[in-house]
């Protein structure tokens, strides 16, 4: 079911308050969502956003409350958590603090000052407070579903109209089990919200198993079941093939912040490794790869390679008076929204032929690449054509 507004699933871009060069030279934005603490504490980048949106040239705004990051001393004790309304003073967030008879007043004060927080920043769409669940076991999916239930109350005290959205925030592996999926299925289908979005912990398209990307897109089908918008949170190009199981649309940054790990809550982007510098890497549509780019001019530049295109339509690849890291990455986004309105209009079953026929070619070209000998890690791949075909 696509969201309000648009004929075709969306690319809600993740942006961070350094980037706002990207979100000023980009005309246009199906989505933008920005943490909570980062909207909050830089006002001067929000507002441009706000600007921007006001112009016209952003459909929708969400942002993002980051609660569970004040499970995490490290980060509570941060500035720009700091001045959030619902940050803890001292100590992290624990599930005790929302359990028993001050739970409840606790929960609704919390999900209050979260919602409010959003409305403030003027958000279009609100989503609910949530915490890493690692198993449906876990007190914290507990919470997560109690903090639905108070977000929807705290919504109608504040007498707030904006659409409200579930976040199922529990690990890939246990999306993964059946049993356990269906559970999750279960305890959110009759809930009074207007859509879900999905954030599954430890999920990386490039290296999760192909039952786990099936049990992500398993998960989607059956919530965009309720006829209303699925979003699939922090996932790169596996995003596309949700959009074709019912997804309205799926989330990223700029080339990069593709995943949601709670183990990276607390990382420092400092000292990366090359492959973690992904934001300046050049992406290939043809095979939903992103390449550093030395390695990406090889292969557009093989005339043995057959099928490679993307870059010739292009308004920025070749683009010569852009910073070429800043190419890059409008590169990316001119590419990711030419994917989308490929499947404007399409139905499910036939966006899943295009998308499957797509694939089909990126291995194809791959395997191409590879006889080239340059290298390129195409495995997952086969990985995402195992999921889609077993669901």
């Amino acid at each position: 079911m696509n969201i309000t507004g648009f004929d075709r699933p969306v690319f809600l871009t993740r942006v961070l308050q350094n980037e706002m060069k990207y979100v000023n030279q980009y005309p246009q934005f199906d989505g933008l969502i920005m943490d909570a603490n980062l909207a909050n504490y830089y006002s001067n980048p929000w507002n441009k956003i706000l600007e921007k949106k006001a112009q016209g040239n952003v459909g929708f705004l969400i942002v993002d409350p980051n609660t569970a990051k004040l499970e995490h001393r490290v980060c509570v004790q941060k500035k720009t958590y700091a001045l959030l309304s619902y940050c803890p003073d001292l100590e992290p967030l624990t599930p005790d603090d929302f359990q028993g008879e001050s739970g409840d007043s606790f929960s609704l004060q919390f999900a209050t000052n979260v919602l409010d927080t959003q409305a403030e920043l003027g958000a279009d769409i609100f989503l609910t407070p949530y915490f890493v669940a690692k198993t449906i076991n876990s007190p914290w999916y507990g919470v997560n579903k109690e903090l639905v239930q108070s977000s929807l109350t705290a919504k109608g005290d504040l007498g707030l109209e904006n659409p409200l959205y579930a976040v199922i925030c529990v690990s890939v592996s246990e999306i993964a089990n059946d049993q356990s999926r269906e559970i999750i299925i279960q305890d959110y289908r009759n809930l009074n919200v207007d859509g879900f979005y999905i954030l599954a912990e430890g999920l990386s398209d490039r290296n999760s198993s192909s039952l786990e990307l099936a049990g992500l897109l398993a998960l989607v089908n059956s919530l965009s079941d309720f006829k209303k918008p699925v979003f699939v949170g922090s996932i790169d190009g596996f995003g596309l093939f949700s959009c074709a199981y019912g997804a309205a649309g799926f989330s990223a940054g700029i080339c990069w912040l593709e995943s949601f790990n709670e183990q990276n809550f607390t990382l420092e982007l400092e000292g990366r490794n090359e492959d973690a510098m992904r934001e300046r890497f050049i992406y290939i549509p043809e095979v939903f790869i992103k390449f550093p780019r030395d390695r990406a001019q090889l292969i557009y530049q093989n005339t043995n390679i057959e099928g490679l295109t993307s870059h010739q339509s292009s308004n920025y690849y070749n683009q010569r008076t852009i910073n070429p890291d800043d190419r890059a990455r409008l590169y990316f986004l001119e590419k990711r929204f030419e994917e989308l309105e490929q499947l404007k209009g399409l139905s499910d079953f036939e966006k899943k032929q295009h998308l499957t026929t797509r694939l089909e070619n990126a291995i194809s070209i791959s395997l191409q690449i590879s006889s080239e000998d340059i290298q390129i890690r195409y495995a997952h791949l086969g990985r995402w054509n195992e999921a889609i075909r077993s669901v």
